[in-house]
């Protein structure tokens, strides 16, 4: 059942990767997520939230099924305008037969100041079962960065370890993520829960230290559209009759002597738009956004 999850792993292999970069003092290379500080905290990880700084984020749309039926061996993808949102501009993702992710090259934008670039090389390693159980990363400055180790205590359990770093992540019998604890040094940085509709979408969630956010849905048209406000942030995504998501709203709203990464002032808005090809592969995906030029994710891809 996990195997059938194995796309939601890859949101805390992300986390992970730029805790590393960030230790081998490559920070010019890491974007705060759509500059929205405290929203990288919460646990969505079942809902597309954009792809522009996470390599990994967008296998929540293109999933191992969709690539598989539609015989996709690498996927290119490149960004328009990635000095501006100072986060990779391109990505090769080399795939097997059964969709399963085997190995990524992401390079970042260059440094215009110091004329310097970074392309990051993960090598996805599975085990005789199908599971993920390692994941080694290396990039072109020959720096070697500490493997990614994947353990499944029962058929509903997978803990994945990293250095100082443990996350323990269960799911239920449809291969949802239903709990999520991680630590870091043996200290406890998150633990959340996730429950769900009869709809197989995100009902509602509870952080320890965020307390319990409840989504609601209303139907727009054909179009299912899934909600959360509160007085700090609002959330929106529309999913089409299809199930794929369209679109995806966050307003982070203004409050004074809250720290933001971007000097934009008012509420901070980022709209993100999403495209398919009739084989259900993801064409492109646009992001527009209240303090930075529209920019755009492109999709090809090679067949078997």
């Amino acid at each position: 059942m996990i195997s059938s999850a194995f796309f939601y792993l890859f949101n805390f292999v992300r986390s992970i990767l730029s805790n590393l970069m960030k230790k081998a003092v490559v920070v010019i290379l890491i974007g705060i997520l759509f500059h929205f500080p405290v929203y990288s905290q919460f646990s969505f990880r079942v809902f597309p939230v954009g792809v522009s700084d996470d390599p990994y984020a967008d296998t929540l749309l293109n999933t191992r099924a969709i690539l598989s039926l539609a015989g996709i061996r690498q996927v290119n993808t490149y960004q328009t305008l990635a000095e501006v949102t100072k986060t990779f501009a391109s990505k090769t993702v080399g795939l097997d037969r059964e969709g399963h992710i085997e190995n990524m090259t992401t390079c970042f934008t260059r440094n215009k100041e110091s004329n310097f670039a970074l392309c990051i090389y993960d090598t996805i390693l599975y085990g005789p079962s199908g599971h993920l159980v390692n994941v080694k990363t290396i990039d072109s400055k020959t720096n070697f960065y500490p493997q990614i180790v994947f353990n499944y205590p029962s058929e509903h359990e997978v803990i994945i370890e990293q250095d100082s770093s443990v996350c323990h992540q269960s799911y239920n019998n449809n291969g949802q993520l239903v709990a999520l604890r991680r630590t870091f040094k043996g200290q406890e940085s998150e633990n959340t829960r996730f429950y769900y509709n009869t709809d197989g979408l995100l009902d509602s969630t509870n952080n320890s230290s965020w307390g319990t956010f409840i989504f609601k849905r209303r139907k727009k048209g054909k179009d299912k559209m899934i909600e959360m406000e509160n007085a700090y942030w609002t959330y929106k995504w529309v999913y089409n009759p299809l199930g794929q998501c369209i679109s995806h709203t966050i307003i982070s709203k203004d409050r004074p002597n809250v720290f933001r990464s971007t000097s934009y002032k008012g509420d901070l808005k980022s709209e993100i738009s999403y495209f398919y090809n009739p084989d259900r592969t993801l064409a492109r995906v646009i992001t527009k956004r209240s303090d930075m030029p529209t920019c755009t994710m492109h999709y090809s891809y090679v067949k078997y």
